[in-house]
C-alpha cells in the first residue's frame, strides 16, 4: 500500500487537520506534506476551514465529493 492510496483512505473517514492527520500516521512532517500535496494535485482531496477555540482559521484536508 503507498503512502498516498493510505493517506486518501484516512481522509476517507472525515476531514483532518495536518497536526491530526501527521499524528495518525506517524509520519514524519515532510513526509505527509508530501502525500497531501500529492493528494492536491491528483485532485483527490481538497482544503476546507475550521475555527479553533481561539477563533483562528485552521486549514482541513477532506476528499473531494466527486472522488468518492
Amino acid at each position: 500500500m503507498t503512502r498516498t492510496y493510505a493517506g486518501r483512505k484516512l481522509l476517507e473517514h472525515g476531514p483532518l487537520t495536518f497536526k491530526q492527520f501527521v499524528e495518525i500516521t506517524g509520519w514524519p512532517k515532510n513526509t505527509a506534506a508530501d502525500c497531501l500535496t500529492r493528494l492536491r494535485r491528483n485532485s483527490a482531496i481538497r482544503l476546507g476551514w475550521t475555527r479553533s477555540d481561539y477563533g483562528n482559521l485552521i486549514r482541513l484536508y477532506r476528499i473531494a465529493p466527486e472522488t468518492i
